[in-house]
């Protein structure tokens, strides 16, 4: 009996150990992580972005929140801050296809916005992902 269940304790094991994210620091349960309240340290700026899942998956939602915070970023700079969205949908009664494209633009006097990613939190309760960054 042990073991015909030690290969399904084994892959169960591997599945779980494969989908665990690597986020320095991140805090444990529904404990949200001080940069939320406080994204700007030692006089660097900070910005978080926010993302809910995103209907392309879990790249699209990173790459959504990441330009959320370098948004953030810019605004906080003075920076002139435009996005937009566009979603197009086709198809027929019978089947409909959705494409959505988000573009954030950051303009300013010849100064371009360096900013790293500090930290990532997926908040379990909501699945929002939010990114942390600052300026360099």
């Amino acid at each position: 009996m042990i073991l015909k269940a030690l290969p399904i304790l084994l892959i169960s094991a591997l599945i779980m150990a494969c989908t665990q994210h690597n986020t320095p620091a991140a805090p444990r349960g529904n404990d949200r992580p001080s940069f939320i309240y406080n994204p700007s340290i030692n006089g660097k700026i900070g910005g978080v972005g926010i993302a809910r899942p995103h209907i392309h998956g879990p790249n699209a939602q990173r790459n959504l929140a990441i330009s959320r915070a370098i948004d953030e970023i810019a605004r906080q700079k003075g920076t002139k801050v435009e996005s937009w969205q566009a979603v197009q949908t086709t198809g027929t009664r019978d089947s409909a296809s959705t494409h959505m494209d988000s573009v954030s633009i950051q303009t300013t006097s010849g100064e371009t916005i360096h900013a790293v990613i500090r930290q990532m939190w997926h908040d379990p309760s909501s699945s929002e992902l939010y990114v942390w960054m600052l300026t360099q």
